[in-house]
């Protein structure tokens, strides 16, 4: 039996910023911090929080816009699943590492 693939650390971090979302930190349509602000908050580097960005982008929970800054996108009303944010994730990994 196989035994599953270890978490990466942009899918922590991901997760994390979906709890910040989740309890309420960032609102839908708020930017988030900058980069530099969120990485520090968060105790990670800034290419492992640039990864995570990029698979909630993937994801549908944040946009990304250029010179403006990283957006919450809005939930319509529904509560944003973990386990479908992580499944993404390792969406993308798949694809990223391709």
């Amino acid at each position: 039996m196989k035994s599953p693939e270890p978490k990466r650390l942009y899918q922590s971090v991901a997760s994390q910023i979906i709890k910040l979302i989740r309890e309420g930190e960032f609102s839908p349509e708020e930017r988030l911090p900058t980069e530099r602000e969120l990485a520090l908050k968060l105790g990670v580097s800034r290419p492992s929080l640039r990864e995570a960005l990029i698979a909630l982008e993937i994801g549908g929970q944040v946009e990304i816009r250029v010179g403006s800054g990283v957006y919450v996108r809005s939930t319509s009303g529904t509560q944003i699943s973990m386990m479908t944010t992580l499944q993404q994730c390792r969406r993308w990994a798949i694809v990223y590492r391709n």
